[in-house]
């Protein structure tokens, strides 16, 4: 399938979950329709975005998805530089 071509050329594992089933092991459908619907809500203010900036706005996306939208100046500039933010009391 494309998506088995994506995720081998991405080097990503792709798990399929039969028709009719919700859950494989610990893969489940409906953390993947929610954050489908978490992006999607956080991508709306922006009205559509260009493909070639997708990748910018996911970041976007992935660090208030993180911080729960209070970021701190000093989260957004390890952010950028790539640290990974856990504690969000920084």
């Amino acid at each position: 399938s494309a998506y088995k071509t994506a995720g081998k050329a991405l080097g990503v594992v792709v798990r399929q979950i039969p028709r009719g089933l919700h859950k494989l092991g610990p893969y489940h459908i409906q953390n993947v329709n929610a954050l489908h619907s978490r992006i999607k809500e956080g991508l709306r203010p922006f009205r559509g975005v260009a493909t070639k900036n997708l990748p910018l706005y996911l970041a976007w996306f992935r660090f208030f998805d993180r911080t729960g939208g209070a970021a701190k100046p000093r989260q957004l500039l390890l952010d950028a530089i790539g640290v990974p933010v856990i504690n969000t009391d920084l």
